[in-house]
This record gives C-alpha cells, sequence and structure tokens, in this order.
C-alpha cells in the first residue's frame, strides 16, 4: 500500500484540527494565545503562499478549511467578550469591529453556500480575510495580558 504526501497532509491536518479543539479546555489564558496565534497563522500563511514567500499552501487541505470556520468563529466569540469588558482601553472598540468583521465575513458566506440565506456578501480580495486574520490574532494575544492583570 502505497500512501502519498496528500494522504499524510490530510493526518496531519486533521491532528492539528483535534489539538484546536482540544484548546477550548485549556484555561482562558492558554486558548487565547492558541486562538491567537491559529489565527494568525490562518491569515499569515496564505499570505506568505500568495506573495511567493513559501512553497506551503494550506488552503488546499479541505480539513483545514473546515475547521478554519469554526476556529475564526469562536475565536472572534472570545474576542467580542474581551471586547466588551474593556472598561476604558483604546483596544475595545476595535476588538469588537474585529470580531464583528471576523463573524460576518466568516458566517454570510458559509451559510449562502449551504443554501440557508439567500444572500451574500459581495466579491473580494482573500487577501482582506487574512489581514483581518493577522490582527484579530494579535488583538487575542493582547488580550491575554489583560487577562493577566485581572488575574483570571
Amino acid at each position: 500500500m502505497n500512501i502519498g504526501p496528500d494522504f499524510i497532509g490530510q493526518v496531519i491536518s486533521l491532528i492539528v484540527v483535534i489539538l484546536l479543539f482540544l484548546s477550548m479546555l485549556l484555561t482562558k489564558k492558554a486558548h487565547y494565545a492558541i486562538s491567537g496565534l491559529t489565527l494568525i497563522s490562518l491569515g499569515l500563511f496564505p499570505l506568505l503562499y500568495n506573495n511567493y514567500i513559501i512553497p506551503l499552501d494550506i488552503t488546499r487541505y479541505p480539513v483545514i478549511n473546515f475547521a478554519a470556520y469554526f476556529l475564526v468563529i469562536f475565536a472572534s466569540r472570545d474576542l467580542f467578550k474581551e471586547g466588551m469588558k474593556e472598561k476604558q482601553s483604546l483596544l475595545k472598540v476595535p476588538s469588537i469591529v474585529f470580531a464583528g468583521t471576523l463573524i460576518i465575513l466568516t458566517t454570510i458566506p458559509t451559510l449562502y453556500n449551504m443554501q440557508v440565506i439567500s444572500f451574500n456578501l459581495p466579491e473580494y480580495a482573500p487577501m482582506i480575510n487574512q489581514v483581518i486574520y493577522i490582527a484579530s490574532g494579535l488583538f487575542l494575544l493582547i488580550g491575554i495580558f489583560t487577562l493577566l492583570k485581572s488575574k483570571e
């Protein structure tokens, strides 16, 4: 039996996805760190690939794309919750805006493709998603320091 690189790539991506979902069982700080780094990776790897900087195209693995939708939604929820908890911080409004944008940009096309809703967003460059993923991941990582101050 000959196992090809696509099969190995799918198995590795499935293991990564399972580990990311298991990260939700960790402490809030650890979960936010993993979610932030995951969001940054989901934005950075395709951005680097599309600019011919790295040869790895993570978007070719359907498992990663499928899991990315769920991970982005969960990370957006966390970012939104932490943004709402901020009292008088410069990060409050940008965190809420990035979280809302991520939820809209992820949910509407997915629901449209599943034929749950009859409207879709206009076509836009994938680079917009990638930049928003990176920025949102950075906001989640910055939010860890807020958690450290509050000792949650």
